[in-house]
């Protein structure tokens, strides 16, 4: 009976501790790995974002410098600061009072991040980024 107990008791225990390690953690890592300044390399069609740069602060701030299609159309270099939310793979952007972005983070490491966009039309589109050093 003593060896029953016993055994209830470290299989509760040992329940208890591998509930506690979930997607909580992989979250709290990946909020970690995306803080920082990243730099655009180029994307699937071949064009934006290279040479843009976003900003993940750890307040919760965004800062998005656009280079290369604001300079092309526009002629100068654009500026947008926003807040962002990273729950599991899905990036949060809020721009404004209606205006957010919901990007699923396909790849996040320490130097290399890789965000996947489904536009209106139903097309997929990747960017990929490398993190300052």
């Amino acid at each position: 009976m003593k060896k029953l107990n016993l055994f209830c008791r470290f299989l509760i225990g040992f329940l208890l501790l591998s509930s506690c390690s979930s997607s909580d953690d992989i979250e709290s890592e990946n909020d970690t790995l995306i803080i920082g300044t990243w730099n655009g390399k180029t994307t699937s069609d071949g064009e934006i974002p290279e040479n843009d740069i976003i900003s993940f602060y750890s307040n919760n701030t965004v800062t998005f410098i656009c280079k290369s299609i604001c300079v092309e159309y526009n002629g100068i270099e654009n500026s947008v600061n926003g807040t962002w939310e990273l729950s599991e793979n899905i990036l949060s952007l809020f721009w404004g009072e209606n205006d957010v972005e919901h990007i699923t983070v396909s790849e996040i490491t320490k130097y290399t991040l890789t965000l996947k966009t489904i536009t209106p039309d139903g097309d997929e589109y990747i960017e990929y980024y490398e993190k300052e050093k």
